[in-house]
């Protein structure tokens, strides 16, 4: 696949950070992040080395490091013998057979699924950043909810999933590096006592072994996208509290689409997601660049990712009363999926068609 050698790129970028006597993460950290889908990106940051994605090493998509394959290629763990001959790992023969069992029938689909703030994790040498446990239970350090709904989101649309796997409140995956709340030193109203008075090496430390792999991965999977579909998507989960400290008021947006520059596709999901609120007779209260503009404080994804390159991108908030608990996670992404996936436009880029026809 086209990205494999960007995967390989950024993986020879992580390894340099890790070899650093001096390196923040240490080997007892977990990798920067998680490349998920279609059970074949090489190099998918868990550097297993079977491609697998679970990080446990013996390829067969378990997450148990036990040596064992199940023999049948379905990735379940079970060697019944029983293979759903398309690739993708789930045991269902779909109607399309291209090798791993998406929907676009040529092994991949238009959309990436990208959640900036999924993870919880602090690198072992900060300690816990001075905060009791508590604080990092709430959504000053991750984005309550929004992991599992990309995840499931990833799983519906059959579309590679990039996961952040580091708090916020270490760096900000989301944030220009000239931001001041790149790092911050409070986060509505709670003091963060491991990120004040930081040195100009110390805050590059956290860009080199953080930031930079991360966007690495992000820039290799647009790439890809890129290279194979005119019109490729990508779809940035987010999550938001329902009151900030010192709001009287909770926040009324169920869901808030945020843009910038490409408000076309914004205005799309919102249709859509209004739309859906209707068809199932409760009605949804979509934000406009609510519960944020876009443009304050203004993403970094956005800006790099999609902009700048002619990407589209839809970037969705979900109030994260709704997302606490499994049934509402799964609510959420069909919710998103039926706003998503009317979306997608399948056309294959110029050259990519140029080289199927070459090749036919």
């Amino acid at each position: 696949m086209g990205g494999a050698r960007d995967y390989a790129a950024m993986n020879r970028l992580m390894d340099a950070a890790d070899s650093q006597t001096d390196a923040l993460l240490t080997a007892g950290d977990p990798a920067v992040f998680d490349v998920v889908g279609g059970g074949d990106f090489a190099g998918d940051g868990v550097r297993d080395g079977d491609g697998d994605g679970d990080g446990d090493g013996d390829g067969d998509g378990d997450g148990v490091r036990d040596g064992v394959r199940d023999g049948d290629g379905d990735g379940d763990g079970v060697r019944d013998g029983v293979r759903d001959g398309d690739g993708d790992s789930d045991g269902v023969r779909d109607s399309r057979v291209d090798g791993d069992g998406d929907i676009d029938g040529n092994g991949r689909a238009p959309v990436i699924i990208c959640c900036d703030h999924a993870g919880l994790h602090i690198p072992a040498r900060l300690g816990d950043l001075g905060l009791a446990a508590q604080a990092m239970r709430t959504h000053i350090a991750f984005d309550i909810g929004a992991r599992q709904v990309s995840e499931l989101l990833a799983r519906r649309l059959r579309a590679p999933l990039l996961l952040a796997n580091y708090s916020r409140l270490v760096i900000d995956l989301n944030r220009h590096l000239d931001d001041p709340t790149l790092i911050p030193a409070v986060s509505d109203g709670v003091e963060i006592p491991g990120n004040t008075g930081l040195t100009a090496a110390q805050k590059q430390q956290r860009i080199d072994e953080l930031f930079a792999p991360y966007h690495a991965a992000y820039r290799a999977l647009v790439d890809d996208l890129q290279a194979q579909f005119a019109r490729p998507l990508i779809v940035a989960v987010h999550s938001f509290a329902p009151r900030m400290r010192g709001q009287v008021e909770a926040r009324p947006w169920d869901f808030g689409v945020l843009w910038e520059e490409q408000r076309a596709v914004a205005e799309a999901v919102i249709a859509n997601l209004r739309a859906i609120g209707e068809e199932d007779g409760g009605g949804l209260c979509i934000g406009d660049n609510q519960p944020y503009h876009a443009r304050a404080p203004r993403g970094y994804a956005m800006h790099a990712h999609a902009q700048t390159r002619g990407v589209d991108m839809a970037l969705i908030e979900i109030r994260q009363d709704h997302i606490e608990q499994a049934a509402g996670q799964r609510w959420a992404a069909d919710v998103l999926y039926r706003a998503v996936a009317p979306l997608l436009r399948y056309a294959p880029a110029a050259a990519a068609g140029a080289r199927r026809v070459a090749g036919a």
